[in-house]
């Protein structure tokens, strides 16, 4: 998506044609390898119909005025980890 997005926009003001978007990973840890990556046509493809997909949502909550929640079930949620070891400890 992130790909799409930016090609497609400078595609829009009519930066370039033929850009090359890569994406660039660096481990975390010595030796601190890098990895440069292109996504495939396919994956570019997808990408650019989701933002079209989102694209589409966004447009129709801004012409209603109706914005989805992000799920309408109620969620069951937990004390962090650290936050149960402690509370246990104090008891």
């Amino acid at each position: 998506m992130q790909h799409a997005w930016y090609v497609d926009g400078l595609h829009a003001l009519g930066v370039a044609e033929d850009i090359a978007f890569v994406f660039i990973f660096q481990e975390k840890t010595a030796p601190y390898l890098v990895t440069v990556a292109e996504l495939d046509a396919e994956a570019v493809l997808i990408g650019r119909k989701r933002n079209d997909q989102a694209l589409q949502v966004y447009a129709e909550c801004v012409a209603t005025d109706t914005w989805p929640p992000y799920t309408t079930d109620v969620e069951l949620i937990s004390l962090p980890g650290w936050a149960s070891y402690q509370l246990q400890e104090s008891l």
